[in-house]
């Protein structure tokens, strides 16, 4: 298994972010490979991507995300395609009128494919941080 943690400070209170991350379709909007977001059952969603892997190689993929609140974190959980199993853990921790959010990316697959992926998901979430903290909704 692969990891990557990714810190953010948003500049305002978990209460304000957190649903941001819970409901999936609000987090989806923000989501700069993200075409669409369906939900298909209770906290599970089918997610319709686009995106240039290594910055040229165009792809499509779909696959479902199950979503779960468990002691204050949102965890997303989705088998992307055989044999690529993906974990993501977001925590919220009270820093006074802000939030520092601790993603934590688990990847179950070959190497090279989870390495490919870590940093797909880095940069696109980087960016999503970037949009919603730019964002009237959480101002």
């Amino acid at each position: 298994m692969k990891s990557l943690k990714i810190t953010h400070l948003f500049k305002t209170k978990p209460e304000v972010i957190f649903p941001h991350f819970l409901e999936f379709e609000k987090f989806g909007a923000f989501h700069p490979y993200f075409k669409k977001v369906t939900k298909t059952g209770l906290n599970v969603f089918h997610v319709n991507e686009q995106v240039l892997l290594l910055g040229f190689i165009p792809m499509k993929p779909e696959y479902k995300v199950e979503v779960e609140e468990s002691n204050g974190c949102v965890i997303y959980k989705s088998k992307v395609r055989t044999g690529v199993d993906l974990t993501i853990k977001f925590s919220f921790e009270p820093k006074g009128d802000h939030t520092l959010l601790t993603e934590t990316v688990d990847v179950e697959a070959n190497p090279i494919i989870a390495y490919i992926l870590l940093k797909t998901i880095q940069k696109a979430h980087l960016d999503l941080f970037k949009r919603l903290e730019s964002s009237v909704n959480i101002k």
